[in-house]
């Protein structure tokens, strides 16, 4: 199956739906915790306030990352199509 083309293609598409979907409910969920952790930015004990600081700091790096190889992905199945 995996050595037919068109399954391929249709296998290639349904993973990349997938994974748009995916990522289209991780940002919505995003706002809720960045609000989530601009809140303990300023509520609660240092250490709490350092680590949601941390890790503000971390999704942003992540989200950038992702966002960048998917525009690259994009890229290349323009190309090769």
């Amino acid at each position: 199956m995996l050595s037919d083309p068109e399954f391929r293609a249709a296998l290639d598409e349904a993973r990349s739906a997938v994974f748009r979907d995916t990522i289209g409910s991780l940002r919505v969920a995003n706002t809720a915790a960045v609000e989530t952790l601009r809140g303990a930015l300023s509520d609660g004990p240092s250490a709490v306030r350092v680590r949601a600081a941390v890790a503000i700091l971390q999704l942003g790096t992540e989200l950038g990352e992702v966002s960048g190889l998917s525009t690259r992905l994009a890229q290349l199945e323009q190309y090769a199509a």
